[in-house]
């Protein structure tokens, strides 16, 4: 894994525990009060980095737990197909077992070799297990095992031409890439803050 966990900077931790002590001085007032316009509010300034609407965003504790929640949301009957790569992240890959085990669901994955010769070959392993039973694409952005970079934009329009939808893990994307969610033509993308935005641990986000 090439990045588990970013480095949060002091002036960020300072402001965590000022948040955290403004919670502690009255719970209530600032649970029922504070928190839900604060948390729009950075939602707010969230979406804007990544080009995207406040409405759009909802914060998660990382990109696993956004992936679970679109995952767990589908309906799969037997004969679906979810498409995923031997590049996917474990946590992931168990949760599509899981969403297959009770659906009767199948998990089909591209193969990826490495080393990747050049970007067309990774995007054609892909595209060529796209087929009329995919339901779903779930992809990585940036690859937690190797540090590579999918093709997304190509690949969701590939996808989404089969009649497919896509699901993006991009827990290592934020702060790495610049990022244009929409223009991705992606269903959902799941990222996290504490990896290279030096956010603090447990700062994670879903976009749909």
């Amino acid at each position: 894994n090439h990045g588990s966990f970013g480095a949060t900077p002091r002036v960020v931790l300072a402001a965590a525990q000022r948040w955290r002590l403004r919670m502690e001085a009255n719970p209530d007032r600032f649970l029922r009060h504070v928190l839900p316009g604060a948390l729009r509010a950075a939602a707010g300034r969230l979406a804007r980095f990544l080009h995207a609407k406040e409405q759009d965003i909802a914060f998660v504790e990382n990109a696993t737990t956004g992936v679970n929640a679109v995952l767990r949301s589908l309906e799969f009957r037997p004969g679906d197909e979810i498409l995923a790569t031997t590049h996917t992240y474990n946590a992931v890959r168990q949760t599509i077992n899981e969403v297959c085990r009770r659906s009767g669901a199948k998990l089909v994955e591209a193969r990826i070799e490495v080393p990747v010769i050049n970007e067309k070959s990774l995007e054609d392993s892909i595209r060529e297990k796209i087929g009329k039973r995919t339901r779903l694409l779930v992809l990585d952005h940036i690859s937690s095992p190797t540090g590579l970079i999918f093709p997304v934009k190509r690949l969701a329009a590939a996808a989404r031409a089969r009649g497919a939808k896509v699901l993006v893990d991009g827990a290592h994307a934020p702060g790495q890439l610049a990022l244009d969610i929409p223009s991705l033509g992606v269903d959902w993308y799941a990222g996290n803050c504490h990896k290279w935005l030096f956010a603090p641990k447990g700062c994670g986000f879903l976009w749909a």
